[in-house]
């Protein structure tokens, strides 16, 4: 064998370990995906036009605090920051909360937005004048109660397509349903 057939062979293997590698990964990421998935909701991220429709709905303040439950990618967190809010996103997903917290230093907006790598469950959420969500109809029930008890009156909830179970919104529009503690 001569040098030139050696070093094609060396290369054949060496794409094949990285192939491996890289299928090993994907593997383990959607596994991971799938868990966080079935622990939780799975990742679907608010449509724009939900986002327009939340700025165009809630007459927001500048230093409201506002909490996203689930913030994904922080989409709607970095909206409300661009906004004058002062945002919190909660987020037990920790690629997700990275690149959240990536796109934030990006746009400048560190002493507005902030994600935390937290249950919102296990957090007071008192607080916060607005909470948006946009969670599975299973989740809403639990949530329905724990946002009953701890927040102040007046406060906002806006739910992105589910409704809770025994509260009724004041206002729906095409994609909301807005809901004040009373």
């Amino acid at each position: 064998m001569n040098l030139g057939q050696s070093i094609l062979f060396f290369l054949i293997y060496f794409f094949l370990i990285i192939l491996i590698l890289l299928e090993i990964l994907v593997i383990a990421l959607g596994i991971f995906f799938m868990f966080i998935g079935f622990k939780s909701a799975p990742y679907v991220p608010s449509h724009k036009k939900v986002i327009e429709d939340l700025l165009k709905e809630i007459e927001f303040k500048k230093g409201m605090k506002v909490a996203d439950l689930g913030s994904g990618d922080g989409r709607v967190i970095i909206a409300l920051a661009k906004i004058g809010c002062e945002a919190h996103g909660y987020e037990i997903n920790p690629f997700l909360c990275w690149f959240t917290r990536l796109r934030i230093k990006k746009l400048g907006l560190k002493k507005q937005a902030f994600v935390h790598r937290k249950n919102f469950f296990s957090e007071d959420l008192s607080k916060f004048d607005l909470i948006f969500t946009y969670l599975l109809p299973k989740q809403m029930e639990k949530l329905e109660e724990k946002l009953l008890k701890e927040l102040k009156t007046g406060s906002l909830v806006v739910s992105n397509a589910f409704s809770f179970p025994h509260w009724q919104p004041f206002k729906t529009t095409k994609f909301l349903k807005i809901y004040k503690k009373e």
